[in-house]
């Protein structure tokens, strides 16, 4: 009896010492890496890198609470988290938005509301506009890039109809990031993830144009999860501008 106690426990340790081998191994295993993903995640992050500066014309609409808000936008932005701009209602200016780097300034020019500083580098603007974007993804966008954050995770997943796409995830292989392609492996759109949820922010890239040798979306769209939206046009756009003899352009401490 003692021997068939004994036999049965040396298996059990024998089974036990097998299952946290394995289990180790499994823990200690790294995903294999999709080099053609990568090299792609690199060249997204890459598009136009060398656009420092930018100046330009469009138009913005903001629909929210079942209503839609368009004005005429002008700009000079600076990568990364310095911009000016000024929304436009038939000629006349609606706001202004100054960013330089280290805080953000928002003045109404009808009263709308008093100046007010937010004492961040890049901060949402969901309560400006009620959807969860950063000021910096603007700014990218506004330089011709994609605001993509990336991780060395990702995959590259074919679709139908000639479209792909990159899947970026996570350490723990949580799906956070998603970036679309056409056949052309031209970025057409771009998702933020939420764990379980639908997609935080989805912006979709349309209307592409040349401008001086750069190519960008004319036409950027983003949603969100309840359907707010948010649309830039971008019918002018000179890149690389000098901002030497405009050092307070991105200050903004009055209206005016």
């Amino acid at each position: 009896m003692k021997r068939g106690l004994k036999f049965a426990g040396e298996v059990m340790l024998i089974l036990l010492c097998l299952y946290l081998v394995s289990g180790c191994s499994l823990l200690g295993k790294k995903p294999t890496k999709d080099i053609e993903a990568q090299q792609m995640a690199r060249k997204i992050q890459d598009i136009n890198h060398d656009i420092l500066t930018s100046r330009g014309t469009g138009n913005l609409s903001l629909t929210r609470n079942g209503k839609t808000e368009t004005y005429r936008m002008a700009w000079v932005a600076k990568w990364p988290l310095s911009l000016r701009m000024t929304l436009l209602s038939s000629g006349i200016p609606v706001e202004t938005i100054a960013a330089d780097g280290e805080s953000v300034t928002l003045v109404s020019h009808t009263g709308q509301h008093a100046p007010h500083t937010i004492n961040r580098s890049n901060p949402s603007l969901v309560r400006i506009i009620s959807l969860p974007v950063k000021l910096g993804e603007i700014i990218a966008l506004l330089t011709g890039k994609i605001p993509l954050k990336g991780s060395e995770n990702v995959i590259w997943q074919m679709d139908e109809q000639n479209t792909s796409k990159l899947v970026f995830k996570n350490w723990m292989g949580t799906p956070t990031e998603k970036i679309f392609l056409n056949e052309n492996n031209q970025v057409i759109e771009y998702w933020q993830l939420a764990p379980g949820a639908p997609p935080a922010i989805k912006l979709r890239f349309d209307e592409f144009k040349r401008f001086a040798g750069y190519t960008i979306a004319g036409k950027t769209i983003f949603t969100d999860s309840q359907n707010r939206r948010l649309v830039l046009q971008i019918t002018s756009f000179t890149p690389n501008i000098s901002l030497k003899n405009k050092p307070q352009i991105f200050h903004l401490t009055e209206p005016g």
